[in-house]
């Protein structure tokens, strides 16, 4: 929706016509008009509460519980990449720095522990305890999302949002937003262009005519919980490995049948020779064979039957909410 109230400021045209200098026009073909768009990730911080990890509370710490209430995902890719051509690194502070937004804050004990493993430097986010890491997971893919190859990694402002967090003082997000914009606004970033669908919400409420563009959705929503902690290596959560239908134990059976069928078979040559020109066969030799044969056939379907049961039960969640560990993850890196 355009807005165009006489109140505030008359509507105002995009139009692709912005350069007013060739070398303006040139930076914008040489280092934004094919840049990709960073894509959407929904999932609600609610969701690891059946983990015993209260994500929504430490939202709620930091004041931007209203950001998961209405997520917007579609945006112009166009109006994105012009919006970032003006933005220049001088703009604003360094996301990175944030000495004089929110101070300098170092890793302490209060964030981190240890749990067991190696780490190359204290800048990785796996010595988390898992709700901080969760978070962490939450501000690097969603709310201030920036390249996988770093995201693993404990920035300044990571480090200030999660003090924050923890204990219990709300941060601006729209002056965090703001910073992280700026870096990707630098000639020196080449990596994929964040918060596409805040911008463009950014740009109709100031007016612009975007009707004409062309919008997009690029959104991830089948990510789920299980998807995380297993990702982040967490503590928590549904640890079973999936190894196709059945299972290693299902596979196991399959190949304890096989070799009974292969005794069946020695046991029917075995006993053809035996009575081979016998007009009667004794009732006692038939019995023995019948239970023998039952004992391997039957034995197996039915540990096999057992096997199966057993999976079918694990692979079904108790709700809708999540989905079983057995699953495969989505095919896209998060």
């Amino acid at each position: 929706m355009v807005l165009n109230n006489a109140q505030l400021h008359p509507a105002v045209t995009f139009s692709n016509k912005v350069f007013r200098k060739d070398n303006e026009y040139s930076r914008y073909v040489r280092r934004f008009r094919d840049r990709a768009i960073y894509p959407s990730f929904t999932i609600q911080p609610s969701a690891f509460s059946r983990y015993d990890l209260d994500i929504p509370a430490l939202i709620r710490n930091l004041g931007w519980k209203s950001l998961f209430e209405d997520q917007r995902f579609t945006y112009c890719p166009e109006a994105v990449r012009l919006f970032y051509v003006n933005l220049k690194r001088e703009s604003g502070p360094d996301l990175y720095s944030f000495k004089t937004t929110v101070g300098n804050f170092e890793i302490t004990d209060d964030l981190v522990h240890d749990i067991g493993r190696y780490f190359p430097n204290l800048h990785f986010a796996g010595r988390l305890p898992d709700d901080l890491c969760v978070l962490h997971f939450f501000i690097t893919r969603i709310l201030l999302p920036r390249s996988l190859s770093s995201a693993t990694l404990l920035h300044t402002s990571d480090l200030s949002i999660l003090h924050h967090a923890r204990s219990g003082r709300r941060i601006s997000y729209a002056s965090l937003a703001f910073c992280h914009l700026v870096q990707y606004g630098d000639d020196n970033n080449d990596g994929w262009l964040p918060l596409a669908p805040l911008i463009t919400q950014l740009l109709r409420k100031l007016g612009i005519d975007l009707r004409d563009k062309i919008t997009l959705c690029n959104v991830h929503d089948d990510l789920k919980a299980q998807h995380v902690l297993a990702r982040l290596d967490a503590s928590v959560g549904p640890r079973k490995p999936f190894t196709g239908s059945g299972g290693e134990a299902a596979t196991l059976i399959k190949a304890l049948v096989s070799a009974a069928e292969v005794v069946i078979d020695r046991e029917l040559i075995g006993f053809s020779n035996e009575f081979k020109g016998k007009r009667k066969i004794p009732l006692t030799s038939l019995a023995s064979l019948s239970t023998r044969l039952k004992l391997l056939k039957d034995g197996g379907r039915a540990s096999t039957s057992r096997i199966r049961e057993e999976d079918e039960a694990v692979e079904e969640p108790k709700d809708n909410a999540d989905i079983s560990d057995y699953d495969s993850p989505p095919h896209y890196p998060f």
